[in-house]
């Protein structure tokens, strides 16, 4: 990351972030178990586990604005690398709505900053302009999801929304010795297809949207952030 936005320490607030992350969370497990009451809804559920990879194309890492002692300072949006990914979810559909489920999954990947030319601006005046140095930068993602599906015997097509914690890390950043990281809330919207080879294994083709606003305190930045994800993977469904 330019090494010209640095801010005096990260201060980040992590019982902010989760206490802001609650009403997220809230919302989508009453939305799901206030139909009959879980007890009689998981007794016959469909559970499923799976594992799956892929690649995530990124969007900029966009809206660039200074925090703490470069607040009013704003910079060009950065290109990300494309990059692999993989992951593992666990769900489950109801018995008595076969065509509602939840889901929790965990994936990871690496869309590295490119080597780029980047303007600092105060204001809506450009302050310099350099060549910035490419930056390591690591996301990991926790999503929470509800799934809804077409509950065919081969062939089950779904579309889910939900939410997600998103841990951020810039590390190996010109003119700092120090790695930069966040911890913050986000969404994640998600589609796709299975197609049962047995009837217990199925193949699945996903693609997965995720957004959030990541705080890089150390280097005096905030920025939204924003992928897609394209997967395919194997589920066993008992």
């Amino acid at each position: 990351m330019n090494a010209q936005l640095t801010s005096r320490g990260r201060g980040a607030d992590t019982s902010r972030i989760y206490r802001n992350s609650v009403p997220l969370w809230v919302a989508i497990l009453l939305l799901v178990l206030g139909w009959g009451g879980i007890t009689p809804l998981l007794a016959g559920a469909e559970w499923y586990v799976g594992g799956y990879f892929g690649a995530t194309i990124p969007n900029d890492f966009s809206q660039i604005q200074g925090v703490g002692a470069s607040t009013g300072v704003t910079q060009s949006d950065l290109q990300l690398k494309r990059s692999g990914m993989f992951g593992a979810k666990v769900g489950y559909f109801f018995n008595r709505m076969k065509w509602l489920g939840i889901e929790t999954e965990a994936y990871t990947t690496n869309p590295h900053v490119q080597q780029q030319l980047t303007t600092i601006s105060a204001g809506s005046t450009p302050i310099s302009t350099s060549l910035t140095p490419g930056n390591q930068f690591q996301v990991a993602t926790w999503g929470l999801n509800v799934v809804i599906r077409y509950p065919g015997e081969r062939f089950q097509p779904y579309l889910g929304v939900g939410g997600g914690a998103f841990y951020g890390k810039f590390s190996n950043i010109p003119g700092n010795s120090k790695s930069s990281s966040d911890l913050s809330p986000g969404i994640v919207g998600l589609g796709g297809f299975r197609v049962f080879v047995s009837e217990t294994v199925a193949w699945f083709v996903e693609y997965k949207y995720n957004k959030t606003t990541f705080e890089f305190s150390e280097l005096g930045i905030k920025g939204e952030y924003s992928v897609h994800h394209a997967t395919m993977g194997l589920a066993y469904h008992f």
